[in-house]
């Protein structure tokens, strides 16, 4: 009985063997799945670049009627720094210059940490003789922003 299985197996041996090595050529001539292989530059960490002053700018704010009470008192420049931090930890950009969007608004509205620093920087501003909603205060800093174009 074994005897007899053999000679059907070797009579099947060639059939099988043809057919390996017909799928072996063909995955070598096409492979299903390849990798493509890439390089890239390596980036490397620098500095950020430094913001371009403008002279003109910063020497029109200083002759502010806000700026010069402003620098007389260490307590309101305090509060803004306080209440520039209180910003950044919500996540405001303060150093791009653009406005924060109305959803970055109302959760900064819903903040008692920042509802606080605001009160606080208001509260330093009066002390220090300013009015926030002094108009004529209001329209000399917008054109400033004007004339900064921000």
């Amino acid at each position: 009985m074994f005897q007899a299985r053999i000679p059907s197996l070797a009579a099947r041996l060639p059939s099988v063997l043809s057919r390996s090595t017909q799928l072996s050529s063909r995955t070598l001539a096409r492979p299903h799945c390849f990798r493509t292989i890439s390089t890239t530059r390596p980036t490397r960490a620098s500095e950020a670049p430094k913001p371009q002053v403008d002279e003109a700018l910063i020497k029109a704010l200083q002759e502010t009627e806000a700026y010069k009470k402003l620098s007389k008192s260490q307590s309101a420049i305090e509060a803004i720094k306080k209440f520039m931090n209180v910003l950044q930890k919500s996540g405001v950009d303060t150093t791009s210059g653009k406005r924060p969007s109305m959803l970055q608004m109302s959760k900064l509205m819903l903040n008692s940490e920042f509802r606080d620093a605001s009160k606080n920087m208001i509260e330093e501003f009066q002390k220090a003789g300013l009015d926030p909603t002094d108009k004529a205060m209001i329209d000399e800093l917008t054109n400033l922003m004007k004339m900064g174009k921000f």
